[in-house]
């Protein structure tokens, strides 16, 4: 019965793909298994050949994304799944083709395990304010468009529980194709200028959302000069390829970061579910070499299952132009 279901091999067709494609008798053979039970084609092997036959065959779809609207509100949109080769009964149903003598077997795509439609956005549990902050600027300076054009490209990015979000990973080099604009940066202990320039006050602004919302830091330093308008020891500076600013998800629950900016601010917020709150609960500097200050800010964070942990972040400043030792 085998060699009469094999003979010559078979046809297939993946449902919503014209094309045909022929499995020779060799390979159509290798998934015979026989037992005491009768015939069966092994699920794996069928499923392995199918997939290398109708890789990249299939829909797409669309990642859910969060929209958060102008009271607060969270909403999950999108989200179609797509399509991948091949639903696990695959292999039944071709045995069974077969016997029927079909021409061209058809074969059905499964919804790809892999899309992050509307069930994985709900499972993040994102629907509440969970930390935020705010810092000014001057309307109209030209670093102001930085900031504006990196709150625009991450404003709905993920972090997904146990995830890190890098800046530098997620934005990518400040590039003029990319809409930044030459500004005022600190480099080397000096005040110059670079494309990309200001937008160290979204790192700042995020940077603080994140202390507040008890989440946890990677890589992070602070400006080698404090500039008054951000809090004192407890701010962040980046560039391309490094210093980067890295934000750690420490929670069960996902994390959508969510800045916006208007004429004079920039505000960054972050959406979970809340599982821990964070409070500055102190800070000590210290003299650092002849010219640097260090400086420690404690955090003391709370879970809602009422455990307490501190923890402190730092920052090392330094007058302009002059080496630590």
């Amino acid at each position: 019965e085998v060699n009469e279901l094999t003979d010559g091999g078979i046809s297939v067709s993946l449902v919503g793909d014209a094309e045909v494609h022929r499995i020779p008798e060799a390979a159509v053979r290798s998934w015979v298994v026989l037992d005491a039970t009768g015939i069966s084609l092994d699920d794996d092997a069928v499923l392995d050949t199918l997939r290398a036959l109708f890789v990249g065959v299939g829909d797409a779809g669309e990642q859910a994304e969060f929209l958060v609207d102008y009271i607060g509100g969270v909403h999950i949109m999108g989200g179609v799944p797509g399509s991948v080769c091949c639903e696990p009964d695959t292999a039944e149903r071709l045995l069974t083709a077969m016997r029927d003598g079909d021409d061209v077997i058809d074969v059905w795509p499964e919804e790809d395990p892999d899309a992050k439609g509307v069930a994985w956005a709900e499972a993040l549990g994102i629907t509440e304010l969970v930390g935020q902050f705010t810092t000014n600027f001057v309307p109209g300076q030209t670093r102001v468009r930085n900031i504006q054009r990196i709150a625009e490209l991450t404003q709905g990015a993920v972090i997904e529980p146990g995830a890190t979000f890098s800046v530098n990973d997620y934005v990518g080099r400040r590039t003029r194709e990319n809409g930044f604009v030459a500004a005022g940066v600190i480099s080397n202990g000096v005040f110059t200028e670079s494309v990309g320039g200001g937008i160290s006050q979204y790192a700042t602004t995020l940077f603080n959302a994140a202390f507040f919302a008890g989440l946890d830091f990677g890589e992070y330093q602070s400006h080698s000069i404090y500039i008054s308008r951000y809090p004192y020891g407890r701010e962040a500076t980046v560039s391309f390829p490094a210093p980067d600013l890295q934000i750690v998800n420490n929670t069960p629950h996902g994390v959508l970061v969510w800045p916006t900016t208007t004429d004079d601010s920039i505000t960054v917020q972050l959406y979970s579910t809340r599982t821990v709150t964070g409070e500055q609960s102190g800070q000590t500097e210290r003299r650092e070499g002849t010219s640097c200050t260090r400086v420690n800010t404690e955090r003391t964070r709370t879970w809602t299952d009422g455990r307490t942990e501190v923890d402190t972040v730092t920052a090392r400043y330094r007058p302009e132009g002059i080496n630590c030792n």
